[in-house]
């Protein structure tokens, strides 16, 4: 009888080799790709796909030679004493156990047991179970996410592995776990009790996940590095998301089968938004462009290309008009058909993070503060105050006309925005009240 299962697991992999998607890709992930990604490559040698793991870096000596473990440059960077050459560098090495993986799955023939040879590592290993976020958090988080629940009675928010709901006055309500890392975005199916959201582990792995009554239910989608934005279409029919793989992917929601990748950005999709008849899809890029797609197919029909800098969010006013802002610090306001600049709303002191529209007004966070315009000429309504964070995250709901603002050190603020009158501020975190 074996000791441990460590033990047992070990002779495993002696006996019978090493899997790529099994064994060696998640070591990669955890020790290998930051250093060693699409974007990033030290010594020219990337690791961020098993075509990738077998090229030469600078050196041009032969990654992995299959079957000779000594022959492979990979294999020879875990082992050799010289911390100059050693990997990982500026780290501790890989464990015995660890490297014997590596040479066993190189003698073996070093083959991709399944998936695409181009696949993004993430994409090949099963969805993981997460870790409890803990019961009370030693500090706030800054917000990255904030949604009303459809009946505008809680306010859905990022946490550490979680999504939280709070009441309006500041009450914990119910804590959805087994979510990744962190939660870039939430949306509420608009008549079931699915959510979406999107998310990961900056520089390891990212997720686009529903959850069904609170309960994981499957995961659409992985990748190496984060997702950043999800979306329901009005109807409910259709699901978007996009971050740092630089597309949008659309899925049915009967089925979660893939409608259409979409693959217009040369940068991470910051953000994406459908408009009010669900046919239509608006994205923002760090690229510096918004574009529009239609919805089902994903053809590209409009591109914007007149900011001079990343752009943080997208949205469609109306019919006619959509709005986007980010990094150069005005919100501009641009022609769906031809993306042609209406006007331009400038005047921010800081990046414009997010934009939200209403009926009849648009609402734009920046610095500490949000600030309400008239969709109609532009001009300001008021600004909402009082944070003392940056603000990331907004969240409206139409019927009761409440407007909520998560910032950075985990603060929330709801108004009303009928006068602009506080409804409520509280800290969205489970702290312990000795804290």
């Amino acid at each position: 009888m074996f000791r441990t299962a460590a033990a047992f697991w070990m002779i495993s992999v002696a006996a019978f080799g090493a899997d790529f998607t099994r064994d060696i890709a998640p070591i990669l992930i955890s020790e290998c790709l930051t250093c060693h990604s699409a974007e990033k490559a030290k010594g020219g040698y990337r690791v961020h796909t098993y075509a990738a793991v077998l090229e030469p870096g600078k050196s041009n000596q032969p990654a992995v030679v299959s079957g000779k473990p000594e022959g492979s440059e990979l294999y020879k960077r875990l082992v050799t004493h010289d911390e100059d050459d050693r990997m990982p560098q500026d780290d501790d090495p890989l464990t015995a156990e660890q490297i014997e993986i590596f040479r066993n799955w190189i003698a073996a023939g070093a083959s991709l047991d399944r998936g695409e040879p181009n696949s993004p590592l993430a994409s090949l290993l099963p969805r993981a179970n997460y870790p409890a976020p803990p019961q009370f958090y030693k500090r706030a988080l800054p917000m990255l996410a904030l949604t009303f629940t459809p009946d505008g009675k809680q306010l859905a928010v990022s946490g550490h592995h979680e999504i939280t709901l709070w009441s309006l006055d500041g009450q914990l309500q119910q804590r959805i776990t087994n979510a990744p890392q962190r939660v870039h975005s939430i949306s509420f199916h608009p008549t079931t009790n699915l959510v979406a959201i999107a998310g990961g582990k900056p520089g390891r792995s990212g997720e686009v996940s529903i959850y069904n009554n609170g309960v994981f239910l499957t995961n659409l989608a992985q990748h190496s590095d984060e997702f950043l934005s999800v979306a329901f279409s009005p109807n409910g029919n259709l699901l978007a998301a996009a971050g740092s793989d630089n597309s949008i992917r659309v899925f049915d929601t009967k089925d979660w089968g893939s409608i259409t990748i979409i693959q217009q950005h040369a940068d991470w999709v910051t953000s994406i938004a459908f408009n009010p008849a669900g046919d239509k899809l608006v994205s923002a890029s760090r690229d510096r462009t918004a574009r529009i797609y239609d919805a089902s197919t994903g053809e590209l029909e409009t591109t914007y290309p007149n900011h001079s800098a990343a752009v943080f969010s997208a949205i469609f006013l109306d019919e006619d008009r959509v709005a986007s802002a980010g990094r150069d610090k005005s919100i501009h306001i641009w022609d769906i058909k031809e993306g042609k600049k209406r006007n331009e709303i400038s005047g921010a002191e800081a990046d414009v993070v997010e934009l939200l529209a209403a009926e009849k007004f648009l609402f734009a966070a920046a610095a500490n503060s949000v600030r309400q315009y008239k969709k109609s000429d532009r001009k300001l309504v008021r600004t909402y105050s009082g944070h003392t964070a940056t603000v990331f995250a907004l969240a409206f709901h139409p019927e009761s006309d409440r407007l909520a603002a998560g910032a950075f050190d985990g603060s929330i603020r709801i108004w009303d925005t009928k006068d602009g009158s506080i409804v409520s501020t509280f800290t969205a975190a489970p702290l312990n009240s000795a804290q």
